[in-house]
């Protein structure tokens, strides 16, 4: 009896580390996975400050973030038109009912 109680004890002993090995390893890799998100963040940010440190990259940075133009340029706005063109232009906006109504009261018109 005195030796099922001593391997009880030893078992939940190694569970509990087993547990905690367990949690270490998946915060360990949510870890792993945020640095090397922020070496890439870190990366593109240091490709952008070499950027900015050249004219053409300031030029740029500034023409994509305002609507500015160098002198002797003009600048073009392209605008999408919003209006969507009818399939059934030729037929009555009002649907099914309405043209069904249409045709019975054509003759009258």
């Amino acid at each position: 009896m005195l030796l099922f109680i001593l391997v009880l004890i030893l078992i939940r002993g190694t569970w509990s580390v087993y547990q905690k090995a367990r949690i270490s390893s998946n915060k360990v890799n949510e870890i792993s996975a945020k640095v090397q998100a922020l070496e890439k963040k870190e990366k593109d940010l240091t490709e952008s400050i070499k950027n900015l440190n050249t004219p053409r990259g300031v030029e740029e940075e500034i023409r994509s973030k305002f609507s500015v133009v160098k002198e002797g340029e003009r600048a073009i706005v392209i605008v999408n038109n919003q209006e969507k063109e009818d399939p059934d232009a030729g037929e009555s906006a009002g649907g099914f009912w309405s043209r069904i109504a249409d045709f019975f009261l054509a003759p009258f018109h």
